[in-house]
């Protein structure tokens, strides 16, 4: 249950950006987990917690490990494009989730969701 309303269908009309869509309803508070946009270092914290498990359980594609470097600097560019929104979800404990949301269309108000 959320504690703030979630009114996406009226947004997607006037949003000309997947930010301008997304970034005005955040943080969205729910029982023990809230969604935000996190920042650069918390997402290569997360990086490093997920290298434990095995790439190939994480995602049905071929999975590629970048080194360190790389991974950064495509995390900034994905923070920073205006074009992709990556989301954060956070419990008392710190990060669970990294979810993130790209190829906005505004004519049918589909985005596509990875997690």
């Amino acid at each position: 249950r959320l504690h703030r309303p979630f009114c996406l269908y009226r947004r997607c009309i006037v949003a000309n950006t997947l930010k301008e869509l997304i970034l005005p309803l955040l943080p969205l508070e729910g029982e023990g987990l809230f969604l935000r946009q996190p920042t650069l270092g918390e997402l290569m914290g997360f990086r490093d917690a997920a290298k434990q498990d095995d790439p190939a359980d994480m995602t049905c594609r071929p999975a590629v490990v970048h080194p360190e470097e790389i991974a950064r600097r495509n995390l900034a560019r994905r923070l920073e494009s205006s074009d992709c929104v990556l989301l954060g979800a956070f419990t008392e404990t710190g990060m669970a989730a990294r979810i993130s949301l790209n190829d906005y269309n505004p004519r049918n108000r589909s985005v596509e969701m990875g997690y």
